[in-house]
């Protein structure tokens, strides 16, 4: 569904697979997605569920007598490896890494690897992706399913060659761009695209690959993250002007964080009837306006 937060209300139903009973405290049961649906997701839920309501609910009087009880679906038990790089050479990070893969059991789980901070020297493109992934090959990592994001990922050097390897081991691949390169040579090899485009608040609309609309399939996404009124009116022009390129429910207006209310924007969505998705930047919503979240 578009826009709503994945989260469990309230948390505790995860913990221990608990149950218990509906009160004037605890009226709102929600819980959250079916499975983890993205990196940050994996992180810090692990997995996904549904609830079973029990009960009666007198339609007189509306007195209820409801349980409610959180069913837990574990796919896969996932692991978290987190590396810290501040004050750090790339040296150091590349041993640390090595070590915390070398340490761990990946057979028949889901692992994430978050590597995050400021190098004391050194620079980002020299840790050796198709080295990491090679390593994490021969731990047997059980993992099908690969999202390059952070920055702009086409800006990194053999970064075609890059996602031709993991293309070519079985790995599906998840592409989050800025839309400033042309995704065209990628396609083949991408499983799914979604395209941030800029808006003028950003200070860097003109950076735009036009020519990338030309090239959007189905199952790819395009978003705009609106700063204010001028940014929701340059993004609506955008839809309307390839509005036969872009799949619409896969079209997302998204508030920028700190810069406009959310319901300013579902107000302007609503006001112009346009047939796209309301989200959250629920990554901030969560853990607040923090460097590496």
């Amino acid at each position: 569904a578009g826009g709503h937060l994945h989260k469990t209300v309230p948390e505790k139903l995860r913990k221990d697979e608990r149950s218990f009973k509906i009160d004037d405290k605890t009226k709102i049961i929600y819980p959250g997605s079916l499975a983890p649906v993205n990196f940050r997701e994996l992180e810090q839920y692990k997995f996904g569920g549904f609830c079973i309501i029990s009960g009666d609910i007198d339609t007189k009087s509306q007195i209820s007598n409801l349980n409610v009880r959180y069913i837990p679906i574990k796919v896969k038990k996932v692991i978290s490896l987190l590396v810290d790089c501040n004050n750090k050479s790339i040296t150091q990070v590349q041993d640390l890494l090595k070590e915390k893969i070398n340490e761990t059991n990946f057979d028949d789980k889901t692992v994430t690897i978050r590597i995050y901070g400021t190098l004391s020297s050194g620079r980002t493109y020299e840790l050796k992706t198709n080295e990491i992934i090679q390593k994490i090959k021969e731990c047997s990592l059980f993992c099908n399913r690969i999202l390059l994001t952070g920055s702009e990922p086409l800006f990194a050097p053999n970064c075609f060659d890059f996602i031709k390897f993991i293309h070519g081991v079985g790995k599906e691949i998840i592409l989050e761009t800025n839309g400033s390169f042309s995704i065209y040579k990628y396609l083949p090899y991408i499983k799914t695209i979604c395209m941030d485009v800029k808006c003028p608040s950003s200070g860097m609309e003109g950076k735009t690959h036009w020519l990338n609309f030309n090239y959007l399939r189905p199952q790819d996404e395009v978003k705009f993250v609106i700063g204010n009124f001028e940014d929701f009116t340059y993004a609506r022009t955008v839809v309307l002007k390839y509005q036969n390129r872009i799949n619409q429910s896969q079209c997302v207006f998204s508030p920028a964080w700190g810069k406009i209310e959310p319901r300013a924007l579902a107000e302007w969505i609503l006001d112009d009837q346009l047939d796209v998705r309301f989200s959250l930047q629920e990554h901030k919503v969560i853990w607040g306006d923090k460097r590496g979240t």
